[in-house]
This record gives C-alpha cells, sequence and structure tokens, in this order.
C-alpha cells in the first residue's frame, strides 16, 4: 500500500540519501478530500498545524512557508515581526503576514525552538523558492529542486526531461 505524502522542501531536503526514513504526518480530512501532510520533525509539524490555525492560511500556504525558510528562521522572522519576508513567499500579502505574526508570534514559544540560534535569513534567501514563481514564472521551483537533486543529465528510458530556463531550454 502507498500513500500520496505532501511535504515541504526542508522535509524532502532531510530524506534524501537516507534508505528507511519517518515522517511525522498530519491528517486532513474534509469534505471534498482526504490529504497527508509529511515532515521530517515534530518540530516542522507543529509549526504546520500552527500555521494552518492562522485564518485565511491553509496546508498548502503553510507548506510553502516551511519550504521556504528553516523552523528556526520561521520562528525568528515571526518573533522579530518581518512580515517583509513573510510576503515574499507565494500566497503570503501584507494582511496575512500580520496576521500570521499577531496570531503566532506568543505561540512559538512553546514549541522550544531557539530562534536566536537560527542564522539570519536574508531576504534574498527567503524569496529564493518562491519569490520566482510569484513573479509569473511556474518553472522556478521544479527547476530550483532539479538542478539542486540533479548535477548530471537524466535519462530515464530514452526520455530526456526539457525545462525551460532564463538561458533557453535547460535539458535535465
Amino acid at each position: 500500500v502507498g500513500y500520496g505524502v505532501n511535504i515541504s522542501l526542508n522535509t524532502y531536503a532531510a530524506l534524501q540519501g537516507k534508505d528507511d526514513v519517518k515522517l511525522w504526518i498530519y491528517e486532513a480530512i474534509r469534505e471534498d478530500a482526504f490529504q497527508l501532510w509529511g515532515f521530517s520533525n515534530t518540530t516542522e509539524r507543529s509549526l504546520f498545524m500552527l500555521l494552518i490555525s492562522v485564518s485565511g492560511i491553509g496546508a498548502g500556504t503553510a507548506r510553502m512557508i516551511l519550504s521556504a525558510m528553516t523552523t528556526a528562521e520561521l520562528c525568528n522572522v515571526i518573533s522579530e515581526g518581518n512580515d517583509k519576508l513573510l510576503k515574499q513567499v507565494k500566497g503570503i500579502g501584507p494582511k496575512a503576514a500580520q496576521r500570521i505574526i499577531v496570531d503566532l508570534r506568543d505561540k512559538i514559544g512553546s514549541l522550544g525552538i531557539d530562534a536566536s540560534a537560527a542564522s539570519p535569513v536574508s531576504s534574498k534567501a527567503a524569496a529564493g523558492v518562491n519569490s520566482e514563481a510569484g513573479s509569473g514564472d511556474l518553472y522556478a521551483i521544479p527547476r530550483k529542486c532539479l538542478q539542486g537533486i540533479f548535477e548530471f543529465t537524466l535519462h530515464c528510458a530514452g526520455v530526456v526531461l526539457y525545462l525551460p530556463s532564463a538561458e533557453g531550454v535547460a535539458v535535465v
């Protein structure tokens, strides 16, 4: 039996190179969908649950936030009230960023994350994954993922993947 599980890019990175993995699952049952969300640690899962408790933040948006920065960096951004970095995540506008900060500032202390130990997040780093997609480049996220994962040309059963790039067509 196999299950489709939605994961963040940070969880994906944590799973690389491992034969056996353990995911912490959040099960979302709605009228029209049954979804599983997986996390590499309980802290990321707890932050996800806090994020979806904020009005207007769904599971997909919470995953985008958790993909844009680590849990420690996100806690640092929230505790400092840095709405500019949150607004750079696709799907987060000024009101949603402020709502996340106001609703979660007091709650993130209960997670036991040392936000001061997190490296400061530059606006370029926080925007690295999602701002390009927000600018209309629909292939930015998959291209970034594939470039990070594959440093060689991938040939699967004679099929070569072609992805649009800024320089033309990139053969992956």
